[in-house]
């Protein structure tokens, strides 16, 4: 190991193979890539993006719900108006729906959380 706890992909491939010496060749074909593909994901962990700041959370928290609210409020109006210009409205009742479920599911508990 190279990087304290971290393998790289070569010695992650070179030591599965090492285990599988007398096995047949199709054996060690899928041991190397399965090698190769854990070690690839580990060392993309330790690259992955921080979490934000809290507020930065809350500022996107805000533009979450703002951005949802906007749309409800104009696809409110949109169904309004095409009831009035007598127009299908299957598509804004869909899109409303969504944007509804979607603002209030992010305030409602989960029952798995009792």
């Amino acid at each position: 190991m190279t990087n304290g706890d971290e393998p790289n992909i070569k010695e992650s491939v070179e030591h599965a193979l090492s285990e599988v010496e007398n096995h047949p060749a199709e054996i060690k074909t899928a041991v190397a890539a399965g090698a190769a593909a854990g070690a690839t994901a580990v060392s993309a962990l330790g690259a992955a993006i921080p979490p934000p700041s809290p507020l930065t959370a809350g500022r996107l928290w805000m533009t979450l719900v703002l951005t949802l609210c906007v749309i409800l409020v104009v696809d409110l109006l949109a169904i309004i108006y095409a009831l009035v210009d007598k127009r299908d409205t299957d598509v804004l009742v869909g899109i409303f729906t969504t944007a509804l479920s979607g603002l209030l599911g992010l305030f409602i508990r989960p029952p798995a959380n009792g």
